[in-house]
């Protein structure tokens, strides 16, 4: 007995696969690939690079890199870069690119820009801020508007580095959208990336069926693992922290 698939029906198995995918990896991506930097953050000066390398049931498929740039006026900004593609059937069937940037002077936020195509659809979020601790926001996701100004404290989602464990007002990054979450401490581990060692601490991230399994080093608290299932398994693999 054969097994023959036909274009057109290979076509219609890859759009709806790619429907499931899109909105519940859309959904997860408010939380998983941008979820960090508390208000006042205490941002890294020695270090200057993370990167991932990303992987889907053991398939590299992307990456997510962090930069950081030091800048005159005790200003420092952030540049998060992030991009990845899943393909069924040698057939690309989902495909997703981010580009953000954070700027901080004397380590408070003041403004943060995303720029976000979603598989073909285009998302923002943009924050400013404005006076006595008020920050407007503009941001948009699948066909949502969210602008508003507020002046409560939040944590905005980078990832990169452990102020998510800190404060539960979430702020997507991909669409200005707020989130809460509960927070759990896991376990400690040692980890070894390019001959140099780390201690771990690891936690779970949860918030309405998310399960994301997240660690930081333990010296300077920055971003160096993540793990998840979303149709199939999913890993963030730290490839530069220097």
């Amino acid at each position: 007995m054969s097994f023959i698939i036909s274009y057109s029906k290979l076509n219609m198995f890859t759009a709806i696969v790619t429907n499931i995918m899109k909105k519940k990896i859309t959904y997860l991506l408010f939380f998983l690939l941008f979820f960090n930097c508390n208000l006042y953050a205490q941002l890294i000066p020695n270090f200057h690079n993370i990167e991932f390398d990303i992987y889907r049931n053991g398939d590299l498929v992307g990456y997510h890199k962090v930069s950081f740039f030091e800048k005159d006026n005790n200003t420092k900004e952030i540049i998060s870069d992030l991009a990845f593609q899943v393909k069924i059937l040698g057939i690309e069937a989902y495909n997703y690119k981010s580009y953000a940037i954070e700027i901080y002077q004397n380590d408070k936020l003041i403004s943060f820009k995303s720029d976000t195509n979603d598989d073909g659809d285009n998302d923002h979020c943009y924050i400013k801020l404005l006076s006595n601790d008020y920050y407007d926001f503009d941001g948009s996701t699948e066909g949502k508007v969210y602008k508003y100004t507020s002046n409560k404290k939040f944590t905005l989602g980078t990832w990169w580095d452990a102020n998510i464990i800190k404060n539960t007002n979430i702020i997507g990054a991909q669409s200005c959208r707020q989130f809460n979450s509960q927070v759990t401490y896991l376990s400690d581990e040692n980890i070894t990336v390019n001959q140099k060692s780390y201690k771990v601490k690891n936690y779970n991230v949860l918030d309405n069926g998310l399960d994301v399994n997240v660690g930081y080093n333990e010296a300077e608290n920055l971003w160096v693992g993540m793990n998840f299932k979303l149709k199939g398994d999913w890993a963030y693999k730290l490839k530069t922290l220097n």
